[in-house]
């Protein structure tokens, strides 16, 4: 929900208004039903927002009535109302009931640090307190939201989009050949990077503040994942129960809002559990799904049980060879930044069924990350929990290999999650100019330190996914695909003390004779067809090799692929012949493919892009009045 624009000039400048509403503009998709602008001293806000909470009264960015502190959000606050009852009883004047409101005055009464650990939600928001000349950024504890930033020593500018900053005037448009190389292993960039130079991602559960006084920025990181002990004692039966209510109750939480909310189905454990929940709770639930004519990719079927199961409106569409010379062009001009993952299609297409009929939907990310879903995880598992705890008890003796902790590295196919890399270590080094950049970046090092905390392998794997994977690449998916359709997703397996408590189940727990995700289907095992109950996981993947087998695929790649030039980053003839060789193949690597096509293409869309213009100085001073907060 919403998207936003912040400057912070150089001493001695104003805000030009041309830029503020140009950029804010180019935010609609993100907030289609309003928009706003706060301008004090050397500071600017602009925002953009569908009408989700409180419908008429909830626009931003809200000033406080002294008039001193100013906020804006991309999200939403799910314990707006509990923090609301808080603060009115502290005697601040709430106007409003929407949850913009509750930074301004959450942040008057307990300051950044105190609003932050009370938040519950997805969000990135900004704050400019005007008497203590600072304005402060800050993005939600598992990454839901995004804020992207380029600070020159002298002055700020940020926003929910990357291409957004990206077009103000003297932001060079310069290709990270760092970022180049983790795209090309990944098929995202994980970390603080992106692929233009000079342009941060803000971290989540990172706060960001840049004091005017000094033109000083610094971020600081206010919550982390932490390695939990495996708790062996704890009893089957309890876990469940206890992994039930803390399901519904983050399920609860995420229904907030004044519009209707859906529910995203695949037929998988996790998407089913929360319809499930939803089910009790939302009259006329709407379910919606994407299937494939090749029967291989299809779950449908299963999508079907669920949804007669508890009598959901349930839409649906079937995806054919055909809709692959569709969406590519669509998704490559809904994506901020470049992302590899084949998902993004049905994904796209789901969400713009979904907006026709609802304006939020939940879904089932995180549930791989937390209860060992992934297939990749399996050579990290040990076969008992008692080896389990003997290898915890030994590995502090043994210090982890280069390999064990590197996000990735030039002799390893493979992520310590176990996720298989795009292009392997000798392959990138045959194309790139400057290969080994990214393994000896500042994040590259901050990921290992971390991985190290982590003894028991299978929560190494999965904390490995939930802070690069996770954050980049698959919730990318859900934020940039659902609103481009102005649509907001959220995902309850993402609430922060979920994952923390999650992550201490033991091995047993989480994996068994039906496969992944064991003590999720315990917990509704009541409530769910056994189809569902009893089917091993199943994935999203769509029919690439086909793709790229048949003509329109072929030439799809091969009119990108020389393109655009990538400023001496990779060396493009050793590229096309990499390439050429891979659609030769009886069955094309798909996935390598759709990264290199998607990254090609985007890299064109993106050059495209106009730099937004400056208002003259004419029309400064003719500028509207109401611009002016401060």
């Amino acid at each position: 929900m919403c998207g936003m624009f912040g400057i912070v000039t150089r001493k001695g400048e104003q805000p030009n208004f041309g830029l503020l509403v140009s950029a804010t503009d180019s935010l609609q998709a993100r907030g289609p039903d309003s928009g706003g602008h706060a301008v004090s001293g050397r500071v600017a806000f602009g925002a953009r927002r569908p009408a989700v909470i409180d419908l008429n009264s909830g626009g931003q960015p809200v000033e406080s009535r002294c008039g001193t502190v100013v906020a804006m959000q991309n999200g939403a606050i799910y314990n707006h109302k509990d923090l609301r009852a808080e603060l009115l009883g502290l005697g601040y004047p709430l106007r409003s009931s929407g949850d913009t409101e509750i930074l301004t005055y959450g942040y008057m009464a307990w300051g950044i640090d105190g609003l932050l650990e009370r938040l519950d939600g997805l969000y990135t928001f900004a704050v400019h307190d005007r008497a203590q000349g600072v304005v402060h950024l800050a993005r939600d504890r598992m990454g839901e939201k995004r804020c992207f930033y380029h600070f020159d020593g002298q002055s700020l500018v940020f926003s929910s989009q990357l291409l957004t900053v990206a077009r103000c005037p003297n932001i060079p448009f310069r290709l990270n050949p760092s970022a180049v190389e983790a795209y090309f292993a990944l098929h995202f960039v994980p970390g603080e990077e992106t692929v233009l130079e000079g342009i941060h991602k803000l971290q989540p559960a990172h706060v960001l503040t840049y004091r005017l006084d000094s033109d000083s920025v610094v971020v600081r990181r206010y919550w982390q994942i932490e390695p939990q002990p495996i708790r062996p004692p704890l009893h089957r039966r309890e876990a469940t129960a206890e992994l039930r209510r803390r399901v519904e109750s983050a399920v609860d939480s995420r229904l907030i809002g004044d519009v209707p909310v859906g529910a995203f189905l695949s037929g998988g454990i996790a998407s089913s559990a929360i319809v499930a929940c939803m089910a009790e709770r939302v009259a006329g639930l709407k379910t919606f799904s994407v299937g494939f004519e090749d029967g291989k990719f299809d779950e449908i079927p299963y999508a079907l049980t669920v949804a007669r199961r508890f009598g959901t409106d349930h839409h649906h569409l079937t995806f054919g060879m055909k809709d692959f010379e569709q969406l590519i062009p669509d998704v490559v001009a809904a994506m901020d930044e470049p992302t590899g993952d084949q998902a993004l299609l049905p994904a796209l297409w789901m969400a713009r069924l979904a907006r026709q009929h609802v304006a939020v939907s939940l879904s089932g990310e995180g549930a791989d990350e937390i209860f060992a879903g992934h297939d990749h995880y399996q050579p990290k598992m040990l076969p008992d929990d008692w080896r389990a705890t003997a290898y915890a008890a030994f590995r502090p003796f043994f210090k982890p290999t280069e390999v064990d902790s590197t996000m990735f590295h030039r002799t390893s196919d493979r992520t310590p999650s176990g996720f298989p890399l795009v292009i392997d270590g000798e392959a990138r080094a045959a194309i790139l100019r400057r290969p080994g950049m990214f393994e000896h970046s500042p994040w590259s090092k901050s990921f290992a330190d971390g991985f190290a905390k982590f003894q028991d392998p299978l929560q190494a794997a999965c904390y490995t996914d939930l802070v690069t994977s996770l954050p980049d690449n698959l919730l990318v998916k859900v934020d940039t695909m659902a609103m481009s359709a102005s649509l907001e997703g959220r995902c309850p397996f993402l609430q922060p003390d979920l994952v923390q408590w999650a992550l201490g189940l033991p091995q047993r727990f989480k994996v068994g004779l039906r496969g992944s995700k064991e003590i999720l289907r315990d917990a509704f095992a009541d409530r769910l067809p056994p189809e569902i109950l009893n089917r091993r996981k199943h994935g999203l993947n769509l029919p690439l090799n086909a793709f790229f087998r048949s003509n329109a695929g072929r030439s799809m790649v091969m009119d990108h692929i020389d393109t655009m030039h990538d400023h001496g980053i990779v060396r493009s003839d050793r590229l096309r012949t990499m390439v050429t060789g891979w659609l030769t193949q009886p069955e094309p690597p798909g996935r390598n493919l759709m990264a290199l096509l998607l990254y090609r293409m985007w890299l064109s869309h993106a050059y495209r892009q106009p730099k937004f213009q400056l208002a003259s100085e004419h029309q400064e001073e003719k500028r509207p009045q109401a611009l002016l907060t401060a």
